[in-house]
Parts: C-alpha cells; structure tokens; sequence
C-alpha cells in the first residue's frame, strides 16, 4: 500500500476554522516545514502505520489516524523550535513540544472536524510563574479552542496526542488522562521519524492487583498509618476534599524512612506544600555523610540521593480520608521513578471502617518513565 504525506493545506482544510488554517503565519510555516523535512515525514508516515497495526484499525482509520499523528508532530516541532527561540527552555534546557487533537463529529458547519493545538515547555527562574510541560500547554490551548463552541465534551476533549523524542512525564500523563478516554493514543514520534503509540490507559495504569496486607509487617503497616495521620493540610483544604497520605521506603536492612504530606498557609509561608513521597525523598533518606572537598551542593545532594534511593526495596503509601479519583498522582510516580525499577509498590487505602491493599512495582506504575 502507497502511502503519502498528506499536504499541510488539506490537512488544514479538514481541521477546525479557530486553528491553523485562519492563521496564516501558522500555515506559511507549516508549508515550510513540510518542504524542508518531506523525506522525514514520509519516513514516520511508514512507521506510524505500521506502529498503529495492533489497534484493530482498518487500513483507511489507520492512514487517516497516521495522517493526523504527523499532522501534530509537526505543530508539535514548530512549538518547540518557537519554544528554544524564545529562551522557554532556559532552566532544564530540555527541548519539547507536543500537539493534541480531537475529532470534533458535528463541527460549527454540521461536519465532522478535526481539532488541534500546540505548545512547547515553558520554563521560568522566578517563582511567581510555574513551570508549564508541553503537553499540558497544548492541552490548554485546545481546551480555550474548544470551549466557545460549547461542545458536550465532559471534559474528554484528547483523542490523540504526539510528542517528540520521549515519553511524556508523569505529570504529564495525568492531565492527560484527566482529559482523554482510555482508549486515547500517545504517539512518540523521534527527530529521526521512529514512532512508538500507546494508549493513555497504558501509560498511565490506575487499576492494580489487591494484595492481601498479610505480607506486610504490622509494625510496618501500623508506621505508615501514624505517618499519614501525622499529615496537616493547609487551611484553605477542607479534610473532607483532600486525603491525608503518608509514605514509609524501607531498604535491604529493612531500615524505615518516612514521610507525610504537609500543606502550606499561603503564597510565601515559611513551610511550603510538600507531598509524603517529595518529603521522604528530600528530607528522610539523605543521611550519607561527608561532602566531597570539590563538590557542589547540588552534585553531593544528587550523590546522596542515588546511593540512598537505590537501597530501597519496598515503598508502602498508605491514604487515608476522602480517597483521590487517581493514586498515586503522576507527580508522585514521576519522583518514585528515581527509585530502582523493581522496587515494590504497596498501597494502601483506608476509608471509614475498610482497608484495602494493591501491589505493583515502580516500573509497572509509570511504564517507559525517563527519570527527572
């Protein structure tokens, strides 16, 4: 089967009136991408397809679904170039962009359209402004498309999202997944045109195996439970919104580091919010002593850290309260990603008078993670 690059001007015209295609300067540049890098985006065509033959697609729902993931990838590299140029990488210096995109079934003509967005890292020195991922950007900027035409969306408004050069984090998977359906693909698509898809609810597991609590000490289970006890939210959180969660990471010699949740009363309090497992990672496990003569803060913390957290072989959670709709969060599985891939992850969920346990292991809760 032949397979070509679509041009970016019908691709366009398929795509809804409010993106690209009422931009010109988007479509010049769009064009030109096109022109410069055709070999390359005939190169991740091919391997997108072929990548796409495990969804039970039909040959024309996958040409189409390639089509479009190309479509993105390109928005996505235009808003990470825009991204460099413009100093938004500057802490990390980490280049990304991504792009989103949602086939709209009766556009503001009655036809079905296709809808997108853009947008790249944006980083920043100062604290007043937050760092803001690529995904998360392009997902606003779709939402702030979609939001005047006053689709009935529940808020799942991603069908398809395409990032370059690696796996989204696991913040990133989780606004993801607060806006698609299970289904959603996730394409990661290479400067050199390599393509892997998955699914949203393959990259960002929320179901895991029960475990019988059997298998974990009560000494260890009752440490966990006074830990997340120990939790003082902020005052502006209501104890029947937020849970109360602490974390204990036991090592080879079944030594206990423990941490818990502690919230912050405002903008420049001298105790800022930090979650259990931010707590025993920066607070509870470093204590290897002695500063080499020549190293920096940062490269001793960093020693520290790995040569603690890879002695790590159980992390218990344990939640207590007004359950959260998913746990651990992204964020939180982002930070255990430091943690050796095998590590045992039990979990521990405790509301009125029922306990309830699940195991996974730390690869298994963020798979194809990059470490922070």
């Amino acid at each position: 089967m032949a397979l070509i690059v679509e041009s970016p001007t019908r691709r366009l015209q398929k795509s809804n009136q409010l993106d690209a295609l009422s931009n010109k300067q988007n479509l010049i540049t769009t064009r030109a991408f096109y022109a410069e890098h055709q070999p390359l985006l005939q190169t991740a065509l091919e391997n997108t397809f072929k990548a796409l033959e495990r969804f039970g697609l039909n040959d024309e729902e996958r040409i189409q679904t390639a089509q479009e993931a190309v479509f993105l990838w390109t928005q996505a590299k235009l808003s990470q170039k825009a991204g460099t140029k413009d100093g938004n990488n500057k802490v990390s210096g980490f280049d990304l962009g991504a792009a989103v995109g949602f086939h709209i079934k009766n556009g503001p003509d009655n036809k079905p359209q296709f809808a997108f967005a853009s947008g790249g890292n944006r980083e920043s020195d100062t604290i007043a402004i937050a760092d803001v991922h690529a995904e998360t950007s392009a997902i606003e900027r779709l939402k702030g498309k979609l939001d005047p035409l006053n689709l009935n969306h529940d808020g799942k408004f991603v069908d398809m999202v395409v990032i370059g050069n690696a796996a989204p984090c696991g913040s990133c998977r989780n606004e993801i997944y607060k806006h698609a359906s299970d289904q959603s693909l996730v394409f990661v698509i290479t400067n050199k045109g390599e393509t892997s898809v998955n699914t949203i609810a393959e990259l960002f597991p929320t179901k895991f195996d029960q475990y019988d609590l059997k298998g974990v000490s009560p000494e260890l289970l009752e440490t966990v439970k006074v830990t997340a006890q120990n939790a003082f939210p902020s005052r502006y959180q209501l104890p029947d919104v937020l849970p109360l969660w602490g974390v204990v990471m036991e090592n080879k010699d079944h030594k206990i580091f423990q941490g818990f949740y502690s919230g912050d009363d405002g903008f420049w309090s001298n105790s800022p919010t930090m979650d259990a497992i931010s707590n025993v990672l920066q607070w509870g496990i470093n204590e290897f002593p002695g500063k080499g003569e020549n190293e920096s803060d940062i490269e001793y913390k960093e020693r520290i850290r790995n040569q603690s957290t890879a002695q790590i072989e159980r992390v218990v959670i344990h939640y207590e309260g007004k359950l959260p709709k998913v746990y651990p969060s992204g964020k939180e599985r982002q930070q255990l990603s430091i943690l050796p891939t095998n590590t045992e992850i039990i979990i521990v969920e405790h509301n009125g008078n029922e306990t309830r346990g699940f195991k996974t292991t730390r690869k298994d809760l963020l798979p194809g993670a990059f470490t922070a």
